[in-house]
């Protein structure tokens, strides 16, 4: 995979400094690319020959008319040839090219640190994989190509302008700069106007997320207008930026048609002059006309081109961003140690003073010296208001929120020295949020452990209460369960959830109040077969019938949970304000009591 720098590029040399690294592996079918614009430019460049051949003797002389149409026809082949190749040719590498940026920015992705999301909205990231990849694609596969083809034309065309005539061409050449300042000062404005109509087509793109994603509280709300306006200053902010780059293109467009047009025009005074006073042909005049004009065109196609390079270094600035971050977290790319087996003799997992602040909230910490052990096979409840950082605890154990202070360790290994893959793989979570994709039940549930068999799948989702109504769907395991599960209810989505933490069978558990969105009489289900995941295993991985507990935490909103934990953490405010069993957190502290009133007992 190609390296990225640190810093998003900020030019044009720039963007295709990081663009060059993904096209090199290519360097075969660019090098048959660049022979066809060859082909294109000589051909082009052919013409004028034949023109001043015809002018000069074809037209009174059959057999020099002759071979000239002849020279004609064969340069049209020769351009029909290079133009097959170059449309065939640059649309090939430009597919490959958005292919292998877009596969190595969404592997980045999946690397990257919850904490980045918090400031990179999902609308704002799909339009990175879509708008600013197209625009990528679109330039590599229509204007990188014409770009090469004009410049060829544009210096073969002064060469063939200095043998016609180096007097004209010396005139031409002190017309240049006229043409190529303005273009200069205009494409830098073009790129500041095109980075703006980018990141307002980004802000339209989260705008839609966020109401598609929401759509039935929006109905339920009765806040569809006002979503509605939402919406609407989203399209307008980005029509009115679009217009601005629009017009700063128009602009350039007719300075540039209008520099190049009056230089042929002064080109042809002069070239006037020369036919009047005899120092020049009318061949050579009719072929300096002709190179003349594809000096011009060039120009101007090259000046357009500006224009559509000003977004494509907007659009790549915008994917570098992804591509280099992740080159440079402290997260990804990590290898260490394999997950040391838990035993009786050194605690399971390890609080000590551990502190955690969020980057979108930094003054206040989710987590304050936070210190609390879980013994192998121990069950701990951990309970606590809303925000207390329950959720943040499971979220440190599983490597995806970085300490900010303090250790955390797993069967006496720093949490930081375990390979994150291998820490993974033996600790199972049932959130409160079951993530499904469009896929079918059976691989919604092997998600999991895409190992196991369909008998294993079948067992995990009858121990979560859930095989007895997939056994009654005409397509049973083989149901799709549609974009982010939607065709499933709540509960449903849960024991899915449940069913992938009981096929991981992982060392250990942490449960997220798994039964909370099941009715009392699949909950009921749902817990036996929990029971007998959390009974199973020796805390040592080394199978499910040795008799000893899992190693398990559980955020408990529930009494039952509470009860059945061998002990109970509380949490206020990020820090540990007490911990025992139900019955001694009741007598001794006030923060349990008034929750366990509230919420436990209800």
């Amino acid at each position: 995979m190609p390296q990225n720098k640190s810093t998003p590029p900020a030019s044009y040399f720039g963007a295709w400094a990081i663009l060059l690294p993904w096209v090199r592996p290519y360097y075969f079918t660019l090098a048959l690319l660049l022979l066809a614009i060859v082909c294109i430019a000589t051909a082009l460049l052919s013409l004028g020959i034949g023109i001043a051949a015809l002018v000069d003797s074809g037209l009174d002389n059959p057999v020099t008319l002759n071979k000239v149409i002849g020279f004609c026809v064969a340069a049209a082949t020769l351009l029909a040839i290079g133009s097959y190749g170059r449309t065939y040719l640059v649309n090939k590498i430009a597919e490959q090219v958005t292919r292998d940026m877009r596969q190595a920015m969404f592997a980045r992705l999946l690397a990257l640190p919850p904490a980045w999301f918090e400031s990179h909205p999902q609308g704002d990231i799909i339009a990175r994989f879509t708008s600013d990849a197209v625009m990528i694609q679109t330039i590599l596969a229509s204007h990188l190509s014409m770009a090469a083809r004009n410049l060829l034309v544009l210096g073969g065309g002064i060469a063939m302008l200095t043998i016609t005539s180096p007097r004209l061409t010396l005139v031409l050449l002190l017309l240049l700069p006229l043409v190529v300042i303005p273009v200069a000062l205009l494409a830098r404005h073009l790129r500041h106007k095109s980075r703006l109509a980018q990141d307002s087509l980004g802000r339209l793109t989260i705008a839609l997320d966020e109401s598609l994603t929401a759509i039935d509280d929006i109905a339920m709300f009765g806040r569809a207008k006002y979503i509605a306006q939402r919406f609407a200053e989203a399209s307008d902010s980005n029509y009115t930026h679009a217009t601005q780059q629009i017009q700063v293109r128009a602009i350039l467009s007719a300075v540039v048609i209008f520099l190049a047009f009056s230089m042929v025009a002064v080109i042809f005074w002069f070239g006037g002059r020369g036919l009047m006073d005899g120092t020049l042909s009318g061949g050579a005049l009719s072929a300096f006309v002709f190179y003349s004009a594809l000096v011009a065109v060039s120009l101007a196609a090259l000046s357009d081109l500006g224009g559509e390079l000003g977004r494509a270094t907007a659009a790549t600035q915008r994917m570098h961003e992804v591509l280099a971050k992740s080159a440079t977290d402290k997260s990804t790319g990590k290898r260490g140690k394999r997950f040391p087996p838990l035993t009786q003799t050194t605690p399971a997992i390890a609080f000590d003073k551990v502190g955690v602040r969020y980057r979108s909230r930094r003054n206040t910490p989710a987590l304050s010296d936070v210190s609390f052990q879980v013994n192998t096979g121990e069950r701990v409840a951990l309970v606590g208001a809303s925000g207390a950082g329950k959720t943040t605890l499971f979220k440190v154990l599983m490597g995806l929120v970085e300490i900010d202070g303090g250790r955390v360790a797993i069967g006496g290994v720093g949490l930081g020295a375990i390979d994150r893959d291998d820490l993974r793989r033996n600790i199972a979570i049932v959130p409160q949020r079951t993530a499904l994709f469009s896929a079918s039940i059976k691989d919604n549930i092997a998600f999991a452990d895409p190992t196991k068999s369909m008998a294993e799948i079948e067992t995990a989702a009858g121990r979560a209460g859930l095989h007895r109504f997939v056994s009654g769907l005409p397509l049973g395991y083989d149901t799709l369960v549609g974009e982010k599960g939607v065709q499933l209810s709540g509960g449903q989505r849960a024991q899915i959830a449940i069913a992938r933490a009981l096929l991981r069978d992982a060392q250990i558990l942490l449960l997220d109040e798994a039964t909370a969105a099941l009715d009392a009489q699949t909950e009921q289900r749902v817990q036996k077969g929990l029971q007998e995941l959390l009974g199973a295993g020796d805390g040592t991985g080394q199978g499910a019938n040795s008799g000893r507990g899992r190693t398990s935490i559980v955020i408990a909103h529930r009494l039952a949970s509470v009860v059945d934990a061998d002990r109970i953490v509380v949490l206020d405010k990020g820090r540990v304000v007490a911990e025992g069993t139900h019955k001694t957190l009741l007598e001794e502290s006030e923060v349990y009591r008034q929750f366990a009133s509230l919420q436990l007992l209800g």
